[in-house]
């Protein structure tokens, strides 16, 4: 249909139901498995995250200006590091998304009649929407933090560059810092407590404060100026009474060896062939327990 109705760029608006990379089945290996996108419009179609990568390709569209996941979850690495290189801006969540009130979507069209370009555009819908998002949160009657993030695609390079330098100092103290690391797995931040989605930046800051290593707080300062250069904009909600981070970056999968059951399925994303993530995955035996989380039921 594109081709029918050409445009200068285009904008390929998810909105829905996520829940986020979910390895055990997200890649399919039977015919039946679950994908982390639902559409509520087609008998709960699912989507893998392979299936949403693969079909931007095959559309032969020339270039996305952006993609904006409207749904819950799915502002994970493993998902937007997938489809980084096939867009300019990604607009997405770690967290669960408000279902109440309208969607930002009619905003960012407003916008974008208005404003000069994209990231304007769509930093003014955050701002122009804070308000009815955060009366969102009040009317689940839930003590949720929230969020949404503006995203630039090309910038999430330097955050994965920065990554596979803390997968390989992890794997080299874990036989010595273990305890220390493990500390740091244990007090990371946690998007939604269901989910096993930990906060980045906060990884790589509680890991350099524990450990007292170098390299580790050398890795986290960079890791700061990535995530900076790649997070432009963000609106947060703080309705519980555990403080929001100073802010955050995207959420990781994070279990313990023991747990990581599925390398064929992790292994094959974009994200670990960038950074080597599930070598680390493979090596850690700490569970995660205990976690400040902003979303979720105590388990």
């Amino acid at each position: 249909r594109w081709k029918e109705l050409p445009a200068k760029e285009y904008i390929l608006v998810f909105h829905g139901h996520g829940g986020g990379f979910q390895p055990a089945y997200d890649y399919l290996k039977e015919e039946n498995t679950k994908g982390l996108l639902v559409d509520d419009w087609l008998d709960a179609a699912p989507l893998t995250q392979f299936e949403i990568r693969e079909g931007i390709e095959r559309s032969n569209i020339p270039h996305l200006k952006a993609i904006m996941f409207h749904d819950c979850l799915m502002g994970g690495m493993e998902t937007l590091v997938e489809v980084a290189p096939l867009a300019d801006y990604l607009i997405a969540t770690p967290f669960m998304l408000t279902s109440e009130n309208n969607p930002l979507i009619p905003v960012l069209v407003k916008n974008l009649r208005e404003c000069s370009n994209f990231e304007a555009a769509a930093k003014k819908t955050f701002t122009d929407s804070e308000e009815r998002l955060y009366d969102g949160y009040v009317k689940e009657g839930v003590p949720y933090n929230g969020n949404i993030e503006l995203v630039k695609g090309a910038a999430l390079e330097n955050v994965c560059s920065v990554t596979r330098e803390l997968v390989t100092r992890l794997c080299e103290l874990y036989p010595t810092q273990k305890a220390a690391i493990d500390k740091a797995t244990c007090s990371v931040y946690k998007y939604y407590n269901e989910r096993p989605f930990f906060d980045l930046m906060d990884y790589a800051s509680k890991l350099a404060g524990e450990t007292g290593d170098e390299k580790l707080a050398d890795i986290r300062d960079r890791m700061k100026t990535a995530f900076d250069g790649a997070v432009l904009d963000q609106v947060s909600f703080d309705l519980k009474v555990l403080p929001l981070l100073p802010s955050f970056s995207l959420s990781v999968i994070l279990v313990p060896h023991e747990a990581y059951s599925w390398q064929e399925t992790y292994e094959y994303t974009v994200f670990h062939k960038k950074t080597g993530w599930g070598k680390w995955l493979d090596v850690n035996t700490c569970t995660p327990d205990g976690n400040p989380f902003g979303q979720g039921e105590e388990t």
